[in-house]
């Protein structure tokens, strides 16, 4: 059937808002989720199917993009974001995933998105966890003051309020009417009207059927990102040169008016529309949590945990490497006898079973890396460890956000150049590019266990660290090195330019 049959809900919302984890729930697909940040970094889609009360099915194409804070769009995934929502159709319906924890600052995207004209449904994600730290958000108060748009409670991760979802998506399929602009009330009118102007001829330039006044604030405020490909005719410039004159009489700075007022509105919505009491006591949890961050704590807490990893991963493998091998040992004493010719003998030993036994045996040593890395995105602590090593990549140019990719890397190259999409700056992107290949990936991780076991003895120092796994960790720990200091040449000579601003969320752990 083709696309045009289908409704779209697209999923917009802040990085680590759930919005992928509700995307799984709803289409039965398993796409990787993690409890950072710029996991999403490409459009995902997927098609379902939602049955109504008299059991007709509806059809719809369910659309995840990359988390985003506003609609100017700085890093690339966020420019992915900003663009698809800037081609939507007036029969397409946005699901603004919010994280209730974080209501003030997961606000503000939404009240771009209803200003923007566009169908919007408010999606409030983690209740469960809101409610524990004493955050309680009366949904028809919030709805009352965001324009009358539906607000639908949910707990992702458990499906709770999902079929409020889909019969909220069914609603707007079968009642869908396209919609009238009403003046932007917190615009004041003589502005208005010369916003809708001018946003009225930019729209001749762009697909989706935006609020003109809301166009024409965005191009005010940031002319580059989003409307470079769009040709300035001479009645453009003019109306932008009036309005900036309208605002300078006015003593408005048109550059900063629309984020100042959106933020004034966002405060007066939270505390109208939500009561934060005190929550559950802090626990280990929230200790460890503070620790992690710490200036001096935290560089502890990181160096014991990669010392544990690399101490691991040759401590509790040995085991199930010697299961392994003494399997396949047994199994070529079985099949021995099978074999007359003494050259198809040797090729079966020594040559087959001695070359797969030979690869499978470093199978527990990676599963152990992969469960390691695995542990350290669901528990949230990557962006600490980012936070923390913000000073580090400093000293070689890079920031914080470039430490995720190349942790990733160590796992697979491929995955973390990817991921390189969420850091803004392009010359710090190129660069965690050009030496996310120098980590150690799994692949080389069999090649360091040869050749350490064959020339490292397998003793202990102090009599609990292991020398073999002090080896390995030595290893991983000057192939970083040698990455940082290409990195440091790179940001010195062809990807000069200025530092970056760090900023990123640090999510639960």
């Amino acid at each position: 059937m083709q696309e045009q049959n289908f409704t779209r809900l697209v999923l917009v919302g802040n990085p680590n808002s759930g919005k992928t984890t509700l995307f799984n729930k709803l289409t039965g697909l398993n796409y990787k989720v993690a409890n950072y940040p710029g996991v999403t970094v490409e459009l995902k889609s997927g098609f379902i199917d939602f049955q109504d009360s008299e059991s007709a099915l509806h059809k719809f194409k369910l659309v995840d993009l990359p988390g985003i804070y506003s609609l100017t769009g700085i890093s690339e995934d966020e420019v992915i974001s900003t663009k698809k929502i800037f081609s939507l159709n007036k029969n397409d319906l946005i699901l603004n995933v919010i994280d209730s924890t974080s209501i003030e600052r997961s606000l503000y995207l939404t009240l771009e998105l209803i200003d923007s004209g566009l169908n919007v449904v408010v999606l409030l994600n983690m209740l469960d966890e809101a409610s524990r730290q004493g955050i309680e958000i009366y949904k028809e108060l919030l709805s009352k003051n965001l324009s009358s748009v539906p607000v639908i409670g949910i707990i992702g991760k458990t499906g709770f309020g999902l079929d409020a979802v889909k019969n909220q998506a069914i609603k707007f399929k079968k009642s869908f009417s396209a919609k009238e602009f009403t003046p932007i009330k917190w615009v004041p009118s003589d502005l208005e009207e010369k916003l809708f102007e001018l946003g009225h001829a930019l729209n001749d330039s762009l697909t989706a059927p935006l609020h003109p006044t809301f166009i024409g604030l965005k191009y005010l405020s940031d002319p580059i990102s989003l409307f470079k490909e769009i040709d300035h005719s001479e009645q453009i410039d003019s109306l932008s040169s009036e309005i900036k004159d309208l605002f300078r009489l006015q003593n408005i700075d048109c550059e900063t008016f629309e984020a100042t007022t959106r933020y004034q509105r966002v405060s007066k919505i939270v505390s109208s529309s939500c009561s934060f009491g005190e929550g559950e006591e802090l626990g280990m949890a929230d200790l460890i949590d503070t620790l992690s961050v710490d200036r001096f704590w935290g560089w502890v807490i990181f160096l014991l945990i990669v010392w544990g990893i690399f101490q691991a991963i040759f401590s509790w493998s040995q085991i199930p490497m010697s299961f392994i091998d003494a399997q396949f040992e047994n199994l070529g004493q079985i099949i021995s006898p099978f074999f007359e010719t003494p050259l198809l003998k040797s090729l079966v030993l020594d040559g087959i079973l001695a070359g797969v036994g030979g690869v499978l045996i470093f199978i527990p040593q990676i599963a152990i890396l992969f469960f390691f890395i695995s542990l350290l995105e669901e528990s949230g602590y990557l962006s600490r460890a980012a936070f923390i090593l913000d000073c580090i990549m400093r000293v070689v140019g890079l920031q914080g956000r470039s430490f995720i990719p190349l942790l990733s890397s160590f796992a697979c190259a491929i995955p973390g150049i990817l991921s390189t999409r969420t850091i803004p700056s392009k010359g710090d992107r190129i660069a965690t590019i050009m030496i996310a290949p120098l980590m150690s990936c799994s692949a080389r991780l069999p090649v360091y266990t040869l050749i350490i076991s064959a020339f490292i003895p397998s003793d202990s120092l102090f009599g609990f660290i292991s020398l073999q796994g002090l080896v390995l960790f030595l290893l991983y720990f000057f192939g970083v090195l040698i990455a940082g200091a290409v990195a440091f040449v790179f940001k010195k000579t062809l990807l000069k330019n200025e530092p970056a601003m760090f900023v990123m969320e640090i999510p639960p752990l």
